[in-house]
């Protein structure tokens, strides 16, 4: 607002110019007129109407003047009132920008360990039951870990792994488990991951997923 003050002291000084001819009209300082005002008449007004109205034309350049400085200096506090809400609204925008960025930022870290969670033991080829009969079986296994150090376990003893699959599939082949259907592929996923963490010395084996089964 130091803006204004140069504003505030020209009006400032328009008024006391103006007071001083007040004197010409019978207007003087409130609280201490020029002359009284007669009996039973209403004292004068003091306005800038008035004052405009009834002086010369020196003093109705200084009403406008002054006029004219008071819609500058409201006009300036408009302006410097609307810099400030945009500065705000900007600040609050970018707070919320970042909140929005760390959000997503987060989320996608959170995808990243995800994924490098889970990871492939290869494609299997397996004696299988299937409506009651036997046939051969080929799917693609899957695993999920419980974080980063199982998973460089499973990526450094993905043979060793491999055959517990095997292991736990042909147990499944011999329990007539059909792995087609979807109460098979339960049993079958409770029972690979068993044999899975059987061997996990680090970390364990949360999930599995088994893909494009295919019998033969």
């Amino acid at each position: 607002m130091s803006k204004l003050d140069p504003i505030k002291e020209k009006i400032g000084a328009l008024k006391a110019q103006l007071g001083e001819k007040l004197g010409r009209f019978g207007l003087g300082k409130k609280g201490a007129p020029a002359s009284a005002p007669a009996s039973g008449q209403a004292p004068p007004s003091n306005s800038l109407g008035e004052i405009y109205r009834k002086g010369s034309t020196g003093t109705r350049l200084q009403v406008l003047l002054m006029v004219l400085f008071a819609i500058v200096a409201i006009a300036s506090t408009g302006i410097a009132v609307k810099k400030f809400m945009k500065r705000f609204q900007k600040a609050a925008d970018q707070s919320a920008l970042k909140k929005e960025y760390a959000d997503s930022f987060g989320e996608i870290n959170r995808r990243v360990i995800e994924n490098a969670s889970v990871l492939s033991l290869g494609k299997f080829t397996v004696n299988a039951f299937v409506e009651g009969k036997s046939t051969h079986l080929s799917m693609d296994v899957w695993v999920r870990t419980d974080g980063a150090p199982a998973a460089d376990f499973v990526q450094k003893w993905d043979t060793a792994l491999y055959d517990k699959v095997v292991e736990a599939l042909n147990e499944l082949y011999h329990d007539k488990v059909n792995l087609l259907s979807e109460e098979g592929k339960q049993i079958g996923k409770t029972k690979v991951i068993a044999k899975l963490n059987e061997g996990m010395q680090v970390g364990k084996i949360e999930d599995i997923y088994f893909y494009n089964l295919v019998s033969q």
